[in-house]
């Protein structure tokens, strides 16, 4: 990169000194604001390829739309920091945070109309349809709260939440158990296990509003 700029004469002599250190700072700043826009860009453009397939099922959208909005939500940040713009007022922000919930349930019927009502309270909402795909998706999308039924096939839930728990250890979690076991020794492997809280089937969305974050 070429950058034309006035050089200062001090004591008869070419200050070039400033000139290199201007333009050192340039290539640098773009080297990184290059790789900054590469790792948003990447997830953006692997999503849209997912959501092309052909016969692509209601799972995959989903977690693609996901990753597409965290990765705007970074542009939106990185845009910011250029452009010296506002930072996001504190009650907007206050507003969206805990807002990102996982649901875990091998009964997909289920999953998805708790996810539609969710949706339609505000909350970003991704699904699982098991224990095994909700770790491997909370690495990425890294939610606030795991709405997580407890038995599941491949991976239990208490696995599952230990797992979770694990995994995202620098990353404040909700994990709420919702399941159709509410035995008390059932409630004690929950806290056990991890869960923070412990909801039974059929589940009365009035309890389960309490419990998640406005």
């Amino acid at each position: 990169m070429q950058i034309n700029v006035l050089r200062r004469v001090e004591g008869g002599r070419e200050n070039g000194y400033f000139v290199r250190r201007m333009a050192d700072k340039s290539e640098e700043f773009l080297s990184e604001l290059g790789h900054e826009l590469g790792n948003c860009l990447a997830p953006i453009r692997n999503a849209l390829r997912l959501m092309e397939h052909q016969g692509v099922d209601t799972r995959t959208v989903e977690y693609a739309r996901g990753v597409i909005q965290q990765q705007l939500a970074e542009l939106e940040r990185l845009s910011q920091r250029l452009t010296g713009g506002a930072q996001q007022p504190a009650a907007e922000a206050s507003a969206e945070k805990g807002r990102r919930i996982l649901i875990a349930d091998d009964n997909r019927a289920w999953v998805d109309s708790l996810a539609s009502v969710l949706r339609n309270e505000g909350y970003t909402v991704f699904a699982a349809y098991g224990g095994r795909e909700a770790v491997e998706m909370a690495s990425e999308i890294r939610p606030d709260v795991v709405l997580l039924d407890i038995e599941m096939p491949e991976m239990s839930g208490y696995e599952t939440a230990r797992r979770l728990r694990a995994q995202l250890a620098d990353h404040p979690l909700q994990i709420i158990a919702i399941t159709v076991w509410g035995r008390e020794s059932d409630r004690a492997a929950a806290r056990l296990a991890g869960f923070n809280h412990h909801l039974t089937k059929p589940l009365l969305f009035d309890q389960l509003v309490k419990v998640l974050p406005h």
